[in-house]
């Protein structure tokens, strides 16, 4: 059973499986996971449930709400995947039921693009795909408009999901559809786009518990890239003039990104196109990777921003949301973040035009759609 906590930041709850409320009494656990390119993710564990119920929870559209105050909403929206019972002998029976427990596990809607299929998308730009696929699925979509389009970018074998991140990860945007909406964006530019902000300081600096006390912190401080390989990333431009050159990133950088080289396939027609190209190749090697575990922050979403507070070093100031995990359990509500930033780049307010909340989710012939059309793409 979930109780209010004594931190002082307990979690309000608001569960429903197929639009019917949830007796919260059986309620022991709760797992809410949302990371960039990947589909939303929710777990949770029931006790006691009906026998006949394991298999009627199978396929039911769920919405749960967890929240810690106004600031504090993280909505998930989806549909049951699998439930897991579990009956041991020597439980007994739980509120009647020969179940002790249940895992009820749920994705969210991106998980409906999730079906293979192949297709050639000819001279069609990235919002133009994802704004196509956003209608095809009932979702709202607010895109990041690029600056060059991919003249032919085939889909072979590939789920609409798959297509829409490869896609997308050319430039180094990134892709999140929580609740209906589908929202790609530049991981550079998120304090402008704004999606989501919260502070987080140590136990010194945050004498009471508040949303955003760390509870540990676990950082890794070096410019290495997820293969662990130091690079260089190299495109060749060719000007409207006919000059061919190389651009790497130590060019556009003043500094390399290490022993070896790796060319892009691409060949591009400007300067600014180029760099595009370097940044999002070497967008991986961050040069400040954590993993940060704190009092619950609800309202945090890949996407968004921190400010840590209280190492008294280049630790301190603005980060990258990447990764968020929320976890609500008997009288506890934490998240753990994965968060990610640059020395050289700082987060920093731009032209980019700031997140606007998207029109409500309903169900609309058995699935989660908007309630309104709506696309919006930015700059």
């Amino acid at each position: 059973m979930i109780v209010p906590g004594t931190t002082g930041v307990s979690a309000k709850l608001d569960l429903t499986f197929d639009q019917i409320a949830v007796d919260y009494d059986s309620i022991v656990d709760i797992q809410l996971h949302a990371d960039e390119n990947l589909h939303d993710y929710a777990c949770v564990t029931i006790n006691g449930i009906p026998t006949r119920a394991v298999n009627d929870y199978v396929g039911v559209n769920v919405r749960f709400i967890v929240s810690t105050g106004a600031n504090y909403v993280h909505e998930f929206f989806g549909t049951v995947d699998f439930v897991e019972p579990v009956s041991s002998a020597s439980g007994g029976l739980v509120n009647g039921s020969p179940f002790q427990t249940a895992k009820v596990h749920c994705y969210g809607n991106s998980y409906r693009m999730r079906g293979k299929t192949s297709k050639v998308w000819e001279h069609t730009t990235l919002d133009q795909m994802a704004n196509k696929l956003a209608h095809r699925y009932g979702f709202s979509s607010s895109v990041i408009k690029p600056k060059r389009s991919i003249p032919r970018f085939v889909q072979e074998s590939e789920s609409d999901w798959e297509a829409l991140v490869r896609y997308a990860s050319v430039y180094g945007y990134k892709v999140t559809l929580n609740g209906t909406h589908l929202h790609i964006y530049d991981p550079l530019a998120a304090m402008a786009r704004f999606r989501s902000f919260h502070r987080l300081s140590t136990a010194d600096v945050d004498k009471v518990d508040s949303p955003g006390k760390v509870y540990k912190f676990e950082a890794m401080v070096g410019r290495t890239a997820v293969d662990g390989i130091h690079k260089d990333a190299c495109v060749t431009v060719m000007d409207p003039s006919g000059r061919q050159y190389d651009l790497t990133t130590s060019k556009v950088r003043g500094t390399s990104g290490g022993k070896f080289t790796v060319r892009e396939n691409h060949v591009v027609d400007s300067y600014a196109e180029g760099r595009a190209i370097i940044d999002a190749a070497t967008r991986s090697a961050y040069d400040f990777q954590a993993t940060v575990e704190c009092l619950g922050v609800a309202g945090a979403y890949p996407g968004g921003v921190v400010d840590l507070t209280g190492y008294r070093s280049d630790l301190d100031g603005l980060w990258y949301v990447s990764s968020v995990k929320h976890s609500v359990h008997s009288g506890s509500f934490t998240s753990i973040l994965e968060i990610k930033k640059f020395a050289e780049m700082p987060l920093s307010f731009t032209a980019t035009q700031p997140y606007s909340k998207p029109p409500s989710s309903v169900i609309s012939k058995g699935e989660w759609v908007s309630s309104r059309d709506s696309v919006a793409c930015y700059a």
